[in-house]
């Protein structure tokens, strides 16, 4: 499983612990220790899930390429359940770190996506440049 398909991972855990701190932070001045709970939680979900993801379909690509779809599938279906469910519990407990752990979501939501596309730009891994056979 190693190799170019977790080659991005490292970078995109740096970013995504200053989100972690910048989330944190963000959260406590909106809503103090709560806010700071809550923005950490959202954002700390989304990165869990973004990393599960990635693991499981690292995995299936290299043991068995025909899962990569239905399990690709299945871990955007566990992530959003679980985000969704997270939310719901903490609306319905009233909680003060509801608004700052939705923030957290949608931060984190955003920023992964961005860092991957970052990183595959700056690296290219993989990707060629020439036809693999003369056209003309």
């Amino acid at each position: 499983m190693t190799g170019w398909r977790v080659a991005h991972l490292p970078a995109l855990l740096l970013v995504a612990g200053g989100l972690l701190v910048g989330a944190g932070l963000v959260g406590w001045l909106v809503a103090g220790l709560a806010g700071a709970a809550g923005a950490v939680t959202g954002a700390g979900v989304v990165v869990a899930g973004y990393l599960a993801s990635t693991l499981v379909i690292a995995w299936a690509d290299a043991a068995r390429p025909r899962l990569v779809l239905p399990l690709g599938l299945a871990s955007y279906l566990l992530k959003l359940g679980v985000v969704t469910a997270l939310l719901f519990v903490a609306a319905g407990a009233d909680w003060a770190g509801l608004i700052p752990m939705a923030g957290g979501v949608i931060a984190a939501a955003a920023v992964w996506p961005a860092a991957h596309v970052w990183w595959v730009m700056r690296h290219r891994p993989g990707f060629r440049t020439e036809p693999d056979h003369p056209t003309g």
